[in-house]
């Protein structure tokens, strides 16, 4: 019956290196998920030559060295690496790596300045990558005046992120994008440059009057991208205006998912009908908007309230031809 597993997922550190090696014996294992783990070090994953998908988030012990032979003996299409440590490696390894990646299709990882401009560059087969954990801190003087953009600063990670976003703009075959707001956003310039984009997921990495107040040039920028079919905002403050304009501007957009964002109303749903009935074709509906643990002006949630009553979760009913709106 085990030999029949496909997916294994451990979070914690129950798992170690030996029992890892043991793993070996599911000869039809795809996807294999640790995460928040301290003992495994990488050792062993090698070996299980069935893998794809491969997930060593919050690992803080993954070896770079058991992390290139993985990556040199394993067909993976989609990597997750992200919170786990192991950037202290000569670049010389990291290209070496990388090359290796020849059916890599997702990546996941944090900000590494140059190792993750070098991945960019080197993985072909790339469509979907998400980077997070950029170090987004401005300096004192920006702090005080509550700018979104430290134009002070000039360290190196100020002068790679241009690299990246440009690296990123030149590899077109990448349609899904995931990164945080709050470096988006003070790089605006170079979104209209992605428009080969399908998929974008904007995460607010800090809550900013518990949410992320974002630039005015935001949905404008957003807007631009015409080939957009899926958007995710996490952790942004009274974001519906905008979010109004780039459904009406991306006319393939036909699902957005909200995530902690904050000042939602009833409104909002009849709103962005009036721009489906002049900007989607019938067969283009409904639209789909999921909703996640969304804060009203009060301090409950709109997931709390569809819980509360029948007529709360059936309250749009009569705009259902045109959008499902789904709480979660």
């Amino acid at each position: 019956v085990f030999q029949n597993i496909t997916r294994f997922s451990v979070i914690g550190s129950i798992l170690c290196d030996e029992g890892v090696e043991f793993l070996a014996n599911l000869t039809h294992l795809k996807n294999l998920s640790i995460v928040r783990n301290s003992k495994v070090t990488g050792k062993h994953i090698a070996e299980l030559s069935s893998i794809e998908e491969l997930q060593l988030s919050y690992c803080e012990n993954v070896s770079h060295y058991y992390l290139a032979d993985i990556l040199s003996s394993l067909s993976l299409r989609s990597l997750d690496l992200r919170h786990s440590t192991f950037s202290d490696v000569s670049m010389h390894l990291t290209n070496l790596m990388w090359l290796s990646c020849e059916t890599l299709v997702t990546l996941k990882i944090d900000w590494k300045l140059e190792h993750t401009i070098t991945a960019l560059q080197t993985l072909q087969a790339l469509k979907d990558i998400e980077v997070r954990n950029f170090n987004t801190n401005s300096c004192a003087i920006c702090m005080r005046d509550e700018q979104i953009h430290c134009s002070c600063a000039e360290d190196i990670q100020s002068r790679l992120i241009p690299r990246f976003f440009r690296t990123l703009i030149a590899r077109t075959n990448i349609t899904k994008l995931t990164l945080e707001a709050e470096i988006l956003c003070r790089n605006l310039n170079y979104l209209h440059h992605l428009r080969h984009l399908t998929h974008l997921s904007i995460i607010a990495k800090k809550a900013w009057l518990d949410g992320f107040c974002i630039p005015m040039n935001f949905s404008q920028a957003v807007g631009q991208l015409v080939n957009l079919e899926y958007l995710y905002l996490a952790r942004f403050f009274y974001c519906y205006d905008d979010v109004i304009y780039i459904v009406d501007r991306c006319r393939k957009l036909n699902e957005v998912r909200l995530k902690q964002c904050v000042g939602f109303s009833d409104v909002v749903p009849y709103d962005l009908v009036e721009v489906l009935k002049h900007k989607r074709t019938k067969d283009q509906l409904p639209f789909r908007l999921y909703m996640l643990n969304l804060m009203v002006d009060s301090s409950e949630t709109c997931s709390e309230r569809s819980r509360d009553s029948n007529q709360e979760v059936n309250r749009f009913e009569d705009i259902a031809d045109y959008i499902k709106v789904i709480f979660l």
